[in-house]
C-alpha cells in the first residue's frame, strides 16, 4: 500500500498536463546620472620651487576640498542609481 502511495506521488510530479511557468530574463539598461559623468578636478598644479608651509597647507586644502566635493557628487550619483533598481 505504501508503495502505491509513493508511486502515485512520483507520477503526479511528472505530469505533462499544461505548461509550466515561463521565465524570461530582461536586461534593463539604466541611464548614468549626469553627476556621475562630470570629471573630477585635477590636483592643484604646484609651482616649480620650494613651498612655504602656508602655501603647502593652502594647496593641500584646495585638493582636499575638491576631493570631498567630487566624492559627494559621485556618492549622490551612485545613490540615485540604487533607487532606480
Amino acid at each position: 500500500m505504501m508503495a502505491l502511495v509513493a508511486l502515485a506521488a512520483l507520477a503526479s510530479g511528472c505530469s505533462t498536463r499544461g505548461e509550466g511557468p515561463v521565465i524570461r530574463t530582461a536586461f534593463i539598461e539604466r541611464e548614468v546620472p549626469a553627476l556621475a559623468k562630470i570629471r573630477c578636478a585635477d590636483p592643484v598644479p604646484l609651482p616649480d620651487r620650494t613651498l612655504s608651509e602656508a602655501e603647502a597647507t593652502r594647496f593641500w586644502g584646495s585638493d582636499r576640498t575638491a576631493l570631498r566635493t567630487c566624492e559627494a557628487r559621485r556618492a549622490a550619483a551612485v545613490s540615485g542609481m540604487a533607487h532606480v533598481q
